[in-house]
């Protein structure tokens, strides 16, 4: 049974070996979804994952950085069980932070996991085998069970990887003048007339979309005059419409002009409300994916006025 887990092992490998070298900082992070987890980087300098023990509904997609984060934490448990050691937690392992230095630290823990395995005897893991191991399970399980799961669950995630690079390598060329883009929205139960009376009155703009308004509007010269988390800025919007569009062109403080895209649209007996989030040329992707988080938030304070 040893040498059938080691082989497995190498044969999975040979598969990582295949997908890992094209990962780029980029497709990393590239999100295949408005619904994702991904890995971010916090005011102390760690690229943390978003994480929780129970999975939402439905489960985001995940990113390469993720996967990749995911593969660290629970190879590094399973060496640390074979080892003696304690097993990390979750918040113990941070994403590396780039494409190499996570294909370096992929690489390190395939050359230890072959000396560990190369330790073990055959005995530990025959049928008559009486070691037992904590991990991943709340309850010992045989030895020859974690190492088969490790197997199983490297094929599964780097074939994951494989799969998030098949989608990020066929996006297709976009035109040298379009922009990356992401729709984010969210369903609401009202109907769209309600929502977009709502939210098309500038004067309700500070109760719901803090990343433009965080204060009272004012107009003057055309334009509704707002304090933004970026300064002062001047905000015009689409006029009064029966198509329930929001869209609204916003001056920032040093003079660019950034249209928004907002629509209401009907969704069964609700209202469905989506903003489009233009990835601009200045824009790195951490703060493209923190702009994507704070308009879902607004969105989300949108919706709470619905019930």
């Amino acid at each position: 049974m040893l040498s059938t887990i080691q082989s497995q092992f190498e044969l999975t490998w040979l598969l990582a070996q295949y997908h890992l070298p094209k990962m780029t900082d980029e497709n990393c992070l590239w999100a295949p979804s408005d619904n994702v987890w991904t890995v971010r980087l916090s005011p102390e300098g760690r690229w943390r994952p978003d994480f929780v023990e129970a999975e939402p509904e439905p489960i985001p997609t995940p990113t390469i950085a993720w996967i990749s984060w995911q593969i660290l934490w629970w190879w590094n448990g399973a060496l640390a069980t074979l080892e003696g050691r304690t097993p990390p937690s979750s918040s113990d392992i941070d994403w590396p932070g780039s494409a190499l230095a996570t294909r370096n630290r992929l690489e390190e823990l395939s050359l230890k996991w072959r000396v560990a395995l190369s330790t073990l005897e055959a005995k530990d893991v025959g049928e008559n085998s009486h070691r037992m191991v904590p991990f991943p399970w709340s309850q010992p399980k045989p030895l020859a069970e974690m190492l088969g799961w490790v197997n199983v669950e490297l094929m599964k995630n780097i074939a994951e990887i494989g799969y998030v690079l098949h989608l990020y390598g066929n996006q297709g060329s976009k035109p040298a003048h379009t922009q990356g883009l992401r729709h984010v929205s969210i369903s609401v139960g009202a109907k769209p007339e309600e929502v977009y009376v709502f939210a098309a009155n500038p004067l309700n703009l500070p109760k719901w979309a803090e990343g433009l308004s965080r204060s009272e509007m004012r107009k003057a010269d055309g334009y509704w005059i707002a304090e933004s988390p970026m300064g002062q800025v001047k905000v015009r919007f689409t006029p009064k419409n029966e198509f329930g569009i929001l869209d609204h062109d916003v001056t920032l403080p040093s003079g660019e002009v950034v249209h928004n895209p907002l629509r209401v649209m009907k969704n069964g007996q609700g209202s469905e409300v989506i903003f489009t989030l233009y990835h601009r040329p200045e824009m790195s992707n951490e703060e493209f994916e923190a702009d994507a988080t704070a308009i879902m938030k607004d969105l989300r304070r949108l919706k709470s006025f619905f019930g």
